[in-house]
């Protein structure tokens, strides 16, 4: 018997039988790659139906997706991204909006103290709020966007500052008490004091030059304390208008969606998709609507 001949024969045996395990694992490796490829494409099952896609929405905006996964469901759910993150940032400024107006009183106040606007100021502050959180209310049940109740905003405060003005401008004259007996006898004192007609040249002209200065340093006065409150409502309109931009901006950056994910293959198909996603934001910021067309595009990419 041949020894040698027998041992290589158990060895091609063996190879036989070992071969068909390979090419198994081969396949087996195969799908579970092709099945990850799906999965990175294709969106999830529980994308389907008005709940699958708030679920979807709340995973994209947690940043759970990755690769082309990640550009794709941003591309079929934007128009509902967008609603949301407008929503959000809506409800996120509304709830920010009293800590500003409750700053707001608080200058004013100042502001009626140092120029003796008695409590107007604080009137025409409660009254602005008043009419600020009508606003909202109203803005939030006819889902006005953010931009518009902005607009509404600022010209509610334009008004607001004219009602300052206007009460600065109206502050009346405080007017000297009528005088007393002890006043009056000092009045019949002085009563032996030349009259204006029996008063020198002289001393006409130095009269009246004297009541000629005091009226124009009266006039310099109120002119400068008229300038010195348009600058104070000037600064009052800037410090609002920053701080209603501050709150605009954090209010829309908290709602931002996480930034794109690197792609893990298929780096041919992410940059279609993430082409096609360019054109449609881009599209949203200049205000042109190319979700139809976006749609087409990426039906025709799967």
């Amino acid at each position: 018997m041949n020894v040698h001949a027998s041992d290589n024969q158990h060895v091609q045996q063996a190879w036989m039988n070992a071969k068909p395990k390979h090419a198994e694992a081969r396949t087996a490796a195969q799908e579970v790659a092709s099945q990850a490829r799906k999965n990175e494409i294709t969106a999830p099952a529980e994308a389907t139906g008005p709940e699958g896609s708030k679920g979807v929405l709340r995973l994209l905006q947690e940043g759970h997706f990755s690769g082309v996964a990640d550009v794709r469901l941003r591309i079929n759910f934007h128009d509902e991204l967008q609603q949301a993150a407008a929503q959000n940032a809506a409800k996120a400024f509304e709830g920010a909006v009293p800590g500003l107006l409750d700053d707001l009183a608080a200058k004013a106040g100042t502001l009626g103290e140092e120029y003796d606007l008695s409590a107007q100021d604080k009137e025409l502050a409660e009254s602005f709020a008043d009419e600020i959180q009508l606003l909202l209310e109203g803005d939030k049940a006819s889902q006005t966007p953010l931009s518009t109740t902005l607009e509404s905003i600022n010209a509610t405060f334009s008004s607001f500052l004219e009602k300052l003005g206007g009460a600065f401008a109206g502050v009346p004259v405080v007017e000297e008490p009528a005088p007393d007996e002890q006043e009056l006898a000092e009045l019949q004192e002085d009563s032996d004091a030349p009259s204006p007609d029996d008063q020198t040249a002289e001393q006409l002209a130095a009269t009246l030059s004297e009541e000629g200065g005091d009226a124009l340093e009266e006039g310099l006065e109120q002119s400068a304390e008229g300038t010195t409150f348009k600058t104070a409502l000037q600064d009052l309109s800037d410090w609002f208008s920053e701080s209603l931009g501050t709150l605009q901006s954090d209010a829309t950056a908290a709602q931002q969606l996480p930034p794109l994910s690197e792609p893990r293959g298929n780096g041919a198909a992410y940059s279609k998709f993430l082409d096609i996603y360019k054109n449609l934001s881009s599209g949203v910021e200049t205000g042109a609507t190319p979700v139809d067309d976006a749609s087409t595009q990426l039906n025709a990419e799967v």
